[in-house]
């Protein structure tokens, strides 16, 4: 995890692997490939902790994402 949308920022924390996490909203960065796709897309998870959307697998409950 990072406090802002780019590989920049140093890492605030880690999430595990196949980890179930909760996301706020989306946020537009730092275009990443990834495990899963190539994307400008990162997730929020709570204020100053973003997850490249790369690495995540799904989202579920059938609900887009909104914006932050």
């Amino acid at each position: 995890m990072r406090p802002a949308p780019d590989s920049e920022s140093p890492n605030v924390g880690l999430a595990a692997k196949h980890a179930q996490v909760r996301i706020e909203c989306t946020a537009a960065g730092e275009r990443v490939k990834g495990t899963q796709r190539t994307t400008n897309l990162w997730y929020r998870l709570a204020r100053g902790m973003f997850v490249w959307a790369t690495h995540v697998a799904t989202v579920s409950g059938g609900k887009a994402v909104s914006p932050c």
